[in-house]
């Protein structure tokens, strides 16, 4: 699970695997798999659970970026972002 303070203005692109969003007062819910996108239009807290293992980068909507690959096991911080694997709970 990876809990994001203030969404808006944020984006997420899902790598590999599939993630459960959720955002703080919003009716909906939405689930991205392996190259979709989802950009956060509320203010609030947001939570981007893993249906089952998953890489994800979370990154302000003014630093986004072409994809990267990265091999190391956890999360790294990036300039425009932060890019992690999560595990499925």
């Amino acid at each position: 699970m990876l809990q994001v303070a203030d969404g808006k203005g944020h984006h997420v692109v899902c790598y590999t695997g599939n993630l459960w969003i959720t955002q703080y007062y919003d009716p909906k819910d939405f689930i991205l798999g392996a190259g979709e996108t989802l950009a956060f239009d509320r203010s609030g807290p947001a939570v981007i659970f893993a249906l089952e293992p998953a890489t994800v980068l979370v990154e302000a909507a003014d630093k986004v970026q072409r994809p990267f690959t990265q091999d190391k096991p956890f999360a790294v911080q990036r300039k425009a972002g932060l890019l992690c694997r999560l595990a499925a709970a």
